[in-house]
């Protein structure tokens, strides 16, 4: 016998709440933050605590001998391109499937991102697609670890290998995620973090930097920082004369940032393995309903679920996307249709801009010649974009709830397959 639909009257599958409030701003970090208030600089010129603090535990997590705090994944990554020496007319391979931010900087320095192609399994770049896009002018390949979802480092490792490429991480999304038993941010040349309000390391506004290159640490360290900190920091001969000035931005991190994301760190480990518990428990209830697809690892990586996306097959069922999601929600499941980043499709590489003051490479004839992302054909992308359905993800611990969302799956697919 067919449930009556909560859409229709009937009574939710999800009657739990679900603790899916995020981020969870603890009595530890109001404390933290009181106190330095209390007893410290709001403003912070070098390394003092908590800045510091934040960046050695960094460095901890991710096994890196250096790291930068900024104001912003976004700074954090504008720093990263800068830091490894990538110039104006350099091409930079980079999925087209992520958020604006992994590329956006690059285009800031007059760097050309040329967009590839994604893996339909894990949403993360794919190795096949990278191989078409290499040219000679190719300096290096951003790779992200989507919803937090390591790449396949294997391959794309021996890519950059082969063809003396700099591997970029984009670790935006994977705050402890591991591959092959390493922390995700230890395999690029240089890491980005994003400390924003939604991420798994939660700072309400803030980035990092890692690498091992201490080339890369001095020059990014510079783009961001002057004063104490930079002159601090700046040791190699080329750089000196210009640590006390920096070259051009102010990206410190806010101190009482630097306080929350501190506190945040101490508890990752153990919200990481709760939200993956919780989101796994979801897979393997509804991993078997016709139709969809959950969440798959790379053999070697583990998933810390920053986001949970599910793929949907269209043609099994009776109904379009959107009343899926619609009843889902009816019956108490956080859910929505998952936006359709594609940055290849975006008007910013699309228009040539020059009515905008981006300038560089849009105004520039032979690139405009060169790359025309109008006529770049990602078809896995442009398919799949369209078919990801996006569950919060459970960061405390709600097993019970989990329980009642596969209720709640198994109750609308019964109404809306084929």
């Amino acid at each position: 016998m067919k449930l009556k639909l909560a859409i229709h009257g009937g009574k939710k599958a999800v009657v739990a709440k679900p603790p899916y409030n995020w981020p969870d701003v603890t009595k530890e970090e109001i404390l933290e933050v009181m106190n330095h208030m209390v007893h410290n600089n709001i403003s912070i010129y070098d390394r003092a605590h908590p800045l510091g603090t934040l960046e050695d535990d960094f460095k901890e997590l991710t096994g890196r001998k250096y790291a930068i705090a900024y104001n912003s994944g976004t700074s954090a990554l504008l720093a990263t391109f800068y830091g490894v020496s990538l110039q104006e007319g350099d091409e930079v391979i980079v999925p087209s499937y992520t958020f604006w931010a992994t590329v956006t900087p690059l285009v800031r320095l007059g760097v050309i991102p040329i967009f590839a192609e994604i893996d339909p399994e894990t949403l993360t770049l794919s190795p096949e697609g990278i191989l078409d896009k290499i040219t000679t002018s190719t300096k290096a390949i951003v790779v992200n670890h989507t919803w937090g979802n390591p790449a396949n480092l294997d391959e794309i490792l021996k890519i950059c290998k082969e063809n003396q490429l700099t591997l970029i991480e984009d670790a935006s999304h994977s705050h402890g995620g591991t591959y092959d038993q390493k922390p995700i941010g230890s395999f690029g040349k240089v890491a980005a973090f994003s400390l924003q309000a939604n991420k798994p390391v939660a700072a309400g506004e803030g980035g990092i930097l890692v690498t091992n290159s201490v080339e890369v640490y001095e020059r990014a360290t510079l783009l961001g920082h002057f004063g104490p900190r930079s002159i601090q920091t700046i040791n190699l001969d080329q750089y000196a004369p210009f640590a006390e000035t920096g070259i051009g931005y102010k990206m410190r991190i806010a101190a009482l940032s630097a306080a929350v994301g501190l506190t945040q760190l101490k508890t990752l480990k153990e919200r990481n393995k709760i939200r993956r518990e919780n989101m796994q428990y979801l897979s393997e209830l509804i991993k078997d309903l016709p139709g969809l697809k959950v969440p798959i690892e790379q053999p070697k990586g583990k998933h810390i679920y920053y986001g949970y996306k599910i793929v949907i097959k269209p043609e099994a069922f009776k109904v379009s996307i959107s009343e899926i999601v619609e009843t889902l929600k009816a019956e108490g499941v956080k859910i929505k249709q998952a936006d359709p980043h594609m940055l290849h499709k975006a008007p910013l590489f699309n228009d040539n801009i020059s009515r905008t003051p981006l300038g560089w490479p849009f105004s520039n004839k032979e690139y405009c010649q060169k790359v025309d992302n109008k006529k770049i054909c990602l078809p896995i992308t442009e398919d799949i974009v369209y078919r990801l359905l996006s569950v919060k993800p459970l960061v405390k611990p709600a097993l019970n709830v989990i329980e009642e969302y596969a209720n709640a799956f198994r109750k609308v697919w019964e109404w809306a397959l084929k």
